[in-house]
């Protein structure tokens, strides 16, 4: 799911939750979400993501673009 842009960026399509534990087992320590909310009826809210995130020990930050 998640595409190597460098060697310290990622990118994915839309995630969920179950990838926030993905992400974080690949070492990842930041997730940026540039989704607007809403965009997708069937998308995880940046609310669920973010805590999601930071119950694993991850950073977040949110630029809807």
């Amino acid at each position: 799911m998640f595409r190597k842009l460098s060697d310290t960026v990622l990118a994915s399509p839309q995630i969920d939750l179950a990838d926030v534990a993905a992400a974080a087992a690949q070492g990842v320590t930041m997730i940026v979400n540039n989704r607007p909310e809403g965009e997708s009826d069937d998308q995880t809210p940046g609310a669920e993501i973010e805590a999601a995130a930071k119950a694993a020990g991850l950073g977040y930050v949110a630029i809807p673009v």
